[in-house]
C-alpha cells in the first residue's frame, strides 16, 4: 500500500509541475487557473498541519502565489509527503488521526482516507483547469494518473 501511495503522490507532484510550468510559460492563461493551482497547494499545507498536529486557525484556502512560489511549494510538499508516507507503518490502512473539525469537535480519520482526499481534491481541480484551458482555446495539458503511469512505469 505504501508503494501505491508513494506513486500517487509522485503523480501529484508531476501533474502539478506540468501546470505550473505552463502557467509560467503563458501569461495569457485564464486568471482562474492562477487561483486554482495555489489553492491545490494550500490543501497540502492544510492536511500536513492536520496530520502533524499543527495549528491551522488562520488558514488561507485561496492564497496568491507566484509561479516560482508554486514551483517551490510543489517540490517541498512532494518531499514532505514522500517522507511522511515512507515513515508510515506497513499497515497504513490501520493508521488513524484525530483532528478538530471546522466546528472544533474531534473527528477521527484513517490516514489513508486523508491522503486519498488530498489526491482526489487535486484531481478535481486539475479537471477544472483542463476545462478552463480548453474553453479559452489552449491545448490541454494531460495530467491524468494513467498518463503519468505510462511515462513512469
Amino acid at each position: 500500500m505504501k508503494d501505491y501511495l508513494l506513486k500517487l503522490f509522485a503523480h501529484e507532484e508531476w501533474a502539478n509541475r506540468q501546470l505550473i510550468d505552463e502557467m509560467q510559460r503563458r501569461a495569457e492563461l485564464p486568471s482562474r487557473l492562477r487561483e486554482l493551482i495555489p489553492h491545490m497547494l494550500s490543501a497540502h499545507l492544510f492536511w500536513t498541519l492536520r496530520l502533524t498536529g499543527g495549528e491551522g486557525a488562520n488558514f488561507v484556502w485561496w492564497p496568491k502565489f507566484s509561479g516560482e512560489e508554486c514551483r517551490r511549494l510543489n517540490e517541498e510538499y512532494a518531499r514532505g509527503w514522500a517522507t511522511f508516507i515512507g515513515e508510515l507503518p506497513e499497515l497504513v490502512e490501520e493508521q488513524s488521526v484525530t483532528v478538530a473539525s471546522a466546528k472544533g469537535e474531534p473527528v477521527t480519520f484513517r490516514v489513508i482516507d486523508i491522503l486519498t482526499q488530498l489526491h482526489s481534491h487535486s484531481v478535481h481541480h486539475r479537471g477544472q483547469i483542463a476545462m478552463l484551458m480548453h474553453t479559452a482555446g489552449f491545448e490541454v495539458i494531460p495530467t491524468d494518473y494513467i498518463v503519468y503511469c505510462r511515462k513512469h512505469p
